[in-house]
């Protein structure tokens, strides 16, 4: 039971260290060159607490050279200043529509489980790296975008996207993943416990 643990061990072991080895581009606009977003979706190799850490600014309109954005910001004069709203548009911690709840998130790295979406990056960060922890199962997928559209509606907000603002991006977006923690040793042992009848009874019948 011991060695089936041990050998539990080593598999996630193996997985933390291939984890941390991933990182991924999110670009502002689709690669294709198309006026749409650029999805990206990372899949988790084991069970675990996950680390994603974003970093880098783009261009949010190439014809003014002072706009840019982060992953949970924006700016109208090259980081002179930090602005909630975008011409006007409001972008972050404030709702489109009283009746939904959610704030609009127009510039930010938003990711999605596929039944709930994020964009929450907290404070303004003058070096553009924000993190945030999750709890993945192995096999669960999280898809990141970013956010530009402008004029909303209530379908687009909903869908935190819109067809008209893609075009004119210019950039990307890192994301570096590490596991930051696993299961306790205690559920190795139980699960070698499992583990090891079960190769028992291979032997078995193979004799």
């Amino acid at each position: 039971m011991k060695n089936a643990a041990l050998m539990i061990f080593v598999l996630v072991l193996s997985c933390m260290i291939s984890a941390k080895a991933s990182t991924f581009t999110v670009n502002s606009r689709a690669l294709d060159g198309s006026n749409t977003p650029h999805f990206v979706t990372y899949t988790a190799s084991c069970l675990g607490m996950y680390e994603f850490d974003v970093s880098g600014t783009y261009q949010y309109t190439l014809s003014t050279s002072t706009y840019w954005a982060d992953a949970g910001w924006a700016t109208l004069d090259s980081w002179a200043t930090i602005t909630p709203k975008v011409d006007g548009t409001p972008r972050q911690d404030t709702p489109i529509d009283p009746a939904l709840p959610t704030p609009a998130g127009i510039l930010m790295l938003w990711f999605s489980d596929g039944s709930e979406n994020f964009h929450e990056w907290g404070e303004y960060s003058s070096s553009h790296t924000y993190s945030t922890h999750r709890t993945l199962t192995a096999g669960q997928q999280l898809t990141f975008w970013i956010s530009d559209w402008y004029p909303y509606s209530a379908t687009d907000y909903q869908r935190s996207y819109g067809p008209q603002c893609y075009a004119d991006n210019s950039g990307f977006l890192t994301v570096s993943v590490a596991v930051e923690a696993v299961p306790e040793p205690s559920s190795f042992v139980a699960l070698g416990a499992l583990v090891v009848p079960l190769l028992a009874r291979s032997r078995c019948r193979k004799h």
